[in-house]
């Protein structure tokens, strides 16, 4: 669709113009790092499972360590990691 195909009501900018300001004064001020959460400086996972087989499957995963014929385990330091480890490991 071409913009000159474009309908936008005056009430719309307004409001995306609002938005924008109300968001840059957000960030300008750094009131979001009142928000954020501290992290650990590294992560140890450690993931039991109730079959061996699920175990063995997922201990192929990029540094995971089989501890026993149950028992994986995954260090990291990025929070990154540790949730992709969950997404195709769980």
């Amino acid at each position: 669709m071409k913009r000159e195909e474009i309908v936008v009501s005056p009430e719309a900018l307004a409001r995306q113009r609002e938005i924008a300001q109300t968001l840059r004064a957000q960030l300008e001020s750094g009131a979001y790092r009142t928000c954020t959460v501290p992290m650990p400086p590294k992560f140890e996972i450690i993931i039991r499972y109730k079959e061996h087989r699920a175990a063995y499957r997922c201990s192929f995963y990029p540094g995971v360590e089989q501890v026993d014929e149950k028992t994986l385990r995954f260090t990291c330091v990025d929070y990154m990691d540790a949730m992709c480890l969950f997404q195709f490991v769980l």
